[in-house]
């Protein structure tokens, strides 16, 4: 039986010096999917398509915008369902900025595990964008969503969290494309890629709440 996998990027980070490099919006993307080696063979056969490379790594900030274009348009064909949240850091106040970098993920983790229905996290196997298992963010990113389904009585949880470099996975490139389309589309008015997917790919604007200010 396909297993079910859960694949967190994410585009932007958790600075907040936004005249010295700091990016005003963090964007992070969750997908999941029940059957990823169907995932890997229909992604394989779109490079296989456009005449790229098997190892050819798709990152929205990195490839050129036919391919972004191509990729995403691609989509409409791919059984998948994604949640996207948008977090406008300027918008979150002092107290919500002064807290610790891990922290302040995981809140907005726990964020998108609230939206994520039962069926997709029972069990799921959990993925993330880091070059090891072993880092804080890996072990806060489970806590947060471990939690947060817990509040929600839904058992089992998710089976575990492991940290991989995205190049290595299509599933890890995949959120990273959707991370990067909402940026552009989001929060730089750009093109949408993404319009005709609102039914697969939901896109929430995070809203601090009052007992977090």
């Amino acid at each position: 039986m396909p297993s079910k996998h859960l694949f967190i990027d994410w585009s932007g980070d958790l600075g907040f010096k936004f005249g010295r490099g700091s990016t005003t919006h963090l964007v992070i993307a969750v997908v999941s999917t029940v059957d990823y080696a169907a995932l890997q063979k229909l992604i394989s056969g779109f490079r296989t398509e456009r005449g790229l490379h098997k190892a050819y790594e798709f990152h929205h900030a990195h490839i050129p915008e036919a391919e972004r274009a191509a990729f995403c348009d691609a989509l409409h064909d791919v059984s998948l369902q994604a949640w996207v949240l948008v977090v406008d850091k300027r918008r979150l106040s002092g107290s919500f900025q002064r807290r610790n970098q891990y922290d302040l993920f995981g809140e907005f983790i726990a964020t998108l595990a609230d939206q994520l229905p039962a069926e997709a996290v029972e069990n799921a196997f959990v993925m993330i964008d880091a070059h090891a298992t072993t880092t804080k963010l890996t072990r806060r990113i489970r806590v947060a969503m471990s939690r947060a389904l817990r509040a929600r009585e839904i058992q089992p949880g998710i089976k575990k969290v492991r940290g991989y470099p995205a190049h290595s996975e299509d599933g890890l490139q995949l959120a990273d494309m959707l991370a990067g389309a909402v940026v552009e589309s989001k929060v730089k008015g750009g093109i949408d890629h993404l319009a005709g997917l609102e039914d697969r790919v939901r896109v929430i604007w995070f809203e601090e709440s009052e007992a977090g200010k």
